[in-house]
């Protein structure tokens, strides 16, 4: 018992921390956006844009600090070439979504779809199956069982019909119907979901194209501001680190 207790102390003291490869970021334009994704429709707000990058494909690495049998972020990195020299502070990015993006400037302008082609009605929800209920009795819109948490309807969902489904919803009931449209949020939300780790994950998300670049995501332990770092090399940005802890 004693030697037990002793070992959570010294891990809770002094956490294991290990680091991991999540891959390369293209950069192809010589700039870059670092923000929460939720923030992409919503440039420049909440996000920190970088230019006069070297251009090339980059390893980003994660820094893991184990919590008991879980593990977080604690920070990222992505290197652009070998250098040491001074730190310095390139400002902080708000966190809402627990995300954090890392994209090419023009790659993003080009390729990120805000509404995909779609339009399929979800409910998300332990109690899904009785909210789909309540809108099939009220419109005869039929569904399956996606998921022990999902449910989805098998008509298309037009814009006049997802307005008419909200209108007798209870505000739990909205909160958990939602339109995949297959957009790059949706793509990547659902990458994310299934490459889950307790309790981190992340995606490299190539884009459509085989020659149309990628966007890094991951997750961060907490929503709040969190601050990015750059590794200066006569003046030269060499390295860009994300601080979560």
């Amino acid at each position: 018992m004693f030697l037990e207790k002793l070992k959570t102390l010294i891990r809770f003291f002094f956490p294991k921390v290990e680091e991991e490869n999540i891959g390369e970021l293209e950069i192809s334009s010589g700039g870059m956006l670092i923000c929460d994704p939720l923030f992409l429709r919503k440039l420049p707000e909440g996000s920190i844009e970088l230019k006069g990058l070297n251009v090339g494909d980059f390893p980003v690495k994660i820094t893991l600090k184990y919590l008991g049998k879980i593990k977080k972020i604690i920070k990222a990195e992505l290197g652009i070439f070998e250098g040491q020299g001074e730190k310095r502070l390139l400002g902080e990015i708000p966190i809402v979504s627990k995300s954090i993006c890392l994209v090419d400037k023009e790659v993003f302008e080009k390729n990120f779809l805000f509404r995909g082609v779609e339009r399929i009605g979800m409910i998300y929800s332990k109690n899904h199956k009785e909210i789909a209920e309540k809108i099939k009795n009220k419109l005869e819109l039929d569904y399956v069982e996606d998921s022990e948490v999902t449910s989805k309807f098998l008509e298309t969902i037009t814009d006049n019909l997802e307005r008419g489904i909200r209108t007798f919803l209870n505000q739990e009931e909205k909160n958990a119907f939602f339109i995949w449209t297959n957009n790059t949020y949706d793509q990547v939300s659902k990458r994310l979901g299934e490459n889950y780790k307790p309790d981190y994950t992340y995606v490299n998300h190539k884009f459509s194209d085989e020659n149309s670049g990628n966007i890094l995501v991951f997750s961060t332990p907490k929503d709040r501001f969190h601050r990015v770092y750059g590794i200066f090399d006569e003046d030269k940005l060499a390295k860009i680190i994300i601080e979560m802890d």
